[in-house]
């Protein structure tokens, strides 16, 4: 295992930049997880300011939801977020499948690593995360702003994801624009394997 895992770790070290970026962003797991670490360095700043430092209390009263209603915003978000995450990109899935069988296998491949598709499951996922831990962390004696907040923000932020992810999907899927997508991504692989990984063989 260890022998395996220092094998792999020198292939990626020799592998040029156009390697590298399709042996991280291939996979889905590369941008989910960036996401995830900014969305758990929030829920820490913001669970420190409301639930450590009770910062609540500086700001007017009409301004704090109460226990009740925090709890209520983070269980709907959290359900919600989940919801929207699971049904959009099952669909888009199944779409993109049927979309292979017909014409190329690579044509899933390549809208995964769309930077629309990463960033907008990132966001799903990060948003998703961020109202979980703050729902399981909720105490009644806190006076509460920045978490309900933040919360709220993440929630519109992934529904403009959702109506851009949208647009995205409508446009790409185009079969025009199928085509001219495999088309510059062969001339970026050629002009990138001819002009920088083999300029150091050149004499």
């Amino acid at each position: 295992m260890g022998l395996k895992l220092r094998q792999e770790i020198k292939k990626y070290f020799n592998m040029t930049k156009r390697e590298k970026r399709i042996y991280k962003f291939s996979n889905l797991w590369m941008t989910p997880v960036i996401y995830s670490i900014v969305s758990f360095t929030l829920f820490l700043c913001t669970s420190w300011a409301d639930l450590w430092m009770n910062f609540g209390y500086l700001v007017p009263s009409f301004l704090n939801p109460s226990y009740e209603l925090t709890r209520n915003i983070l269980s709907t978000l959290t359900a919600g977020l989940l919801s929207l995450t699971s049904f959009t990109f099952y669909g888009v899935l199944t779409a993109l499948t049927t979309f292979s069988a017909q014409f190329s296998p690579r044509i899933l491949k390549n809208f995964m690593m769309t930077k629309r598709t990463q960033h907008t499951l990132g966001i799903f996922i990060g948003s998703f995360l961020y109202v979980l831990l703050s729902l399981l962390f909720l105490n009644k004696e806190a006076n509460y702003f920045f978490i309900p907040t933040s919360a709220t923000l993440l929630a519109v932020i992934s529904l403009g994801a959702f109506v851009v992810f949208i647009n995205h999907i409508i446009t790409w899927l185009q079969i025009t624009n199928m085509t001219l997508d495999m088309k510059n991504e062969s001339i970026n692989i050629m002009d990138d394997s001819l002009i920088h990984e083999l300029d150091p063989y050149r004499g």
